[in-house]
């Protein structure tokens, strides 16, 4: 038979049961005041800098029946509210008013979610405005629109005590050179509208942004200055918000020489000499040959100068000349093309006869350019200008025991002369 106190002890054993069975079972609904993260939750403070507006909000701060004391809003109609956040579970908490938006609505991952109101008669503190339990475990994009011009606020936002709310910046952001362009490749962003594209010539900033609303996950830096190092990052927008910047990646296109111009060839007997202009920037040039126009072209040598003669040519064969820049960053196209074709030197030589008025003849084995020397002097006299006296160097010419031969023959003295030309066997 059960006694009067242990029937006491079980009834209050099981009132205590059922008293924290409906304890634990209770969960806070929309409308009621939430001051803290219930058991499975974890909250983040409004001013969290992965919640991100569309537009420039008020943080109002402090007052003391806020979270933390803070509280964020935006009285313009439009604005979004935009965050990511891994779980399955997500609560907004704000204060109501009369001036409050009686107009909110949240989409989800894109889609329709609910929508909830901030307007009340009298102000309260910390209300939970809205909460979608039901989600798959992942990674949720929570887009939160004000529909009215009221004011739209956000004190607090509570998700998974085993989620995290995360960044929805670029990662893995990567800068290549590609075809003497600088290529940016970084991870997508679920609903993402477009990524922003920024640009310093300083690490860390300040950045500017050279491309908006690209669509894709990579983009192609036409505009970069070779021999300049750039720093790249890379924000995201979605409905308006713009994220945190990527982190950094810098890339530098290489300085390649310019071109060489003004490449000229001259021939001569098995060897053609070959000139430019420098390039400022090169270290060396590369002298390339061909036996046809267009080529294909074979390096026949790499110089540091601006000259060069090629000596492995034969005569009467037509060579085709490019040269090109290099420098530690890479080589320059080729310049264009000149031809030259080697041929045997031929040497011409010159015997002059003089007759004076004495009778005397006087024979001298001379160069052309000696004979047109002549030439031009004699041509002066008869037109009443120009030395008395021609002189000629008789060179090796029986020069005896002589260290030089001159003659010096006096214009009225030249009876007539005679040219012979003449090439000196071999």
């Amino acid at each position: 038979m059960i006694s009067r106190m242990t029937m006491k002890f079980v009834m209050l054993a099981t009132f205590a049961t059922v008293f924290l069975f409906s304890a634990s079972a209770y969960a806070a609904k929309p409308g009621e005041v939430l001051t803290s993260p219930e058991s499975g939750w974890q909250r983040y403070d409004d001013t969290d800098p992965n919640i991100y507006w569309s537009t420039t909000p008020t943080r109002f701060s402090p007052v003391p029946d806020w979270y933390n004391k803070t509280d964020t809003g935006s009285a313009t109609i439009g604005t979004k509210i935009v965050f990511y956040f891994q779980g399955t579970q997500v609560r907004l908490i704000g204060g109501t008013y009369k001036n409050k938006s009686n107009n909110i609505s949240v989409k989800i991952d894109g889609n329709p979610a609910g929508e909830f109101s901030q307007y009340s008669s009298t102000a309260i503190a910390q209300v939970l405005l809205f909460e979608n339990k039901g989600l798959n475990s992942g990674i949720h994009m929570v887009e939160v629109t004000n529909n009215q011009s009221a004011w739209m606020e956000l004190d607090a936002v509570d998700i998974d005590a085993t989620g995290s709310l995360i960044g929805f910046q670029p990662t893995n952001l990567q800068a290549s050179i590609d075809n003497s362009v600088v290529t940016l490749h970084w991870d997508s962003i679920p609903q993402a509208s477009g990524y922003n594209v920024k640009r310093s010539t300083t690490a860390g900033g300040p950045y500017t942004t050279i491309a908006s609303a690209v669509t894709s996950n990579f983009y192609k830096d036409t505009s970069a200055i070779s021999g300049v190092t750039y720093y790249y990052v890379v924000c995201t927008v979605t409905f308006g918000c713009e994220s945190s910047n990527s982190v950094e990646a810098k890339a530098a296109l290489p300085q390649i020489p310019e071109t060489p111009n003004e490449l000229k060839a001259s021939a001569g007997s098995a060897s053609v000499k070959l000139n430019w202009s420098s390039v400022s920037n090169a270290i060396g040039y590369n002298l390339k040959r061909a036996s046809a126009s267009g080529g294909p072209y074979t390096t026949i040598a790499t110089v540091t100068g601006t000259t060069y003669t090629d000596l492995s040519v034969s005569n009467g064969n037509t060579y085709y000349y490019v040269i090109s820049a290099v420098n530690s960053d890479g080589e320059s196209k080729n310049s264009k093309e000149v031809s030259a074709t080697p041929a045997e030197l031929v040497v011409h030589r010159v015997l002059l006869t003089l007759t004076l008025t004495t009778g005397l003849e006087k024979e001298y084995d001379l160069s052309l350019d000696e004979v047109n020397a002549f030439l031009d002097w004699y041509e002066k006299k008869s037109a009443g200008s120009g030395a008395a006296l021609f002189i000629f160097n008789k060179h090796e010419n029986n020069i005896g025991p002589f260290k030089s031969r001159k003659d010096y023959i006096v214009y009225d003295k030249i009876l007539t002369f005679g040219i012979n030309e003449y090439v000196p066997a071999r």
